[in-house]
């Protein structure tokens, strides 16, 4: 729930999250490590069944709410592309050419894929330990403060969060 820009009236979104029966965690060795510089993130979304990808943003929020802005979504009242599937992996190492661009080639129906660099700064979540805590991809719908229309269709059907210590592993 949200308080839209203008007006005091609250407003909801709603996303189908489809989670696995079971889930795994797993550290690598050693363990526990602290993220620092030479500590590569991996963070994987794949979003389907979705009526528009243009105002949909995306962050990793860690244990302490340090929050790294993996791509905020364009202006939500212009929408340039009405994809509808979304495989998207932002990674800190090595470092991709360039960020998610929401619009490819001006727009359309384009699914969005491919490795990512994020536009935050991952040196907030440096002296963290990846073992504790609640790590959280967070997507936030854009639009539906704006229109008030209701929730737009989609599923979140995969999120990953990994993290390599690039000392010790390479």
């Amino acid at each position: 729930k949200g308080i839209g820009g203008c007006s005091s009236e609250t407003v909801s979104d709603t996303m189908k999250l489809l989670i696995a029966s079971e889930l795994l965690v797993a550290v690598g060795t050693p363990a526990p490590f602290i993220v620092g510089p030479n500590t590569n993130i991996n963070v994987k979304i794949q979003v389907e069944d979705r009526n528009y990808l243009t105002d949909l943003s995306y962050y990793l929020v860690s244990p302490d709410d340090s929050t790294v802005i993996l791509k905020e979504a364009y202006n939500p009242l212009s929408y340039c592309n009405w994809g509808e599937q979304a495989d998207l992996d932002f990674t800190r190492f090595p470092e991709p050419a360039d960020t998610l661009d929401l619009c490819p080639g001006g727009g359309g129906y384009i699914n969005l894929s491919g490795i990512f660099k994020a536009t935050g700064d991952w040196a907030g979540l440096h002296g963290q330990d990846p073992a504790n805590g609640i790590w959280k991809i967070v997507l936030k719908d854009g639009a539906d403060f704006i229109y008030k229309a209701g929730p737009d269709d989609g599923q979140i059907t995969y999120a990953s969060i990994e993290f390599t210590d690039t000392n010790i592993d390479g």
